[in-house]
């Protein structure tokens, strides 16, 4: 198990939490019918992320950059 945050930002251009992400905002509140498609859109979201792996050697560089103080 691990924790994640949908980001419109960090997320951009990835089509599954854009969908989610256009819900959210188009909606403010979710109806019986915007539910629906939330479920759907919330399942394919957590789908696509567990085909996401870190990248250990940038995980790396970015921990040393933030070591100076270069991030």
């Amino acid at each position: 198990m691990r924790e994640r945050e949908l980001c419109s930002i960090c997320d951009r251009g990835k089509r599954d939490a854009e969908a989610l992400i256009q819900l959210l905002v188009a909606c403010g509140e979710l109806d019986a019918t915007s539910f629906e498609s939330f479920g759907g859109l919330v399942a394919a979201w957590i789908e696509s992320l567990r085909q996401e792996y870190v990248d250990i050697d940038l995980l790396a560089s970015e921990h040393e950059q933030w070591r100076r103080g270069d991030l």
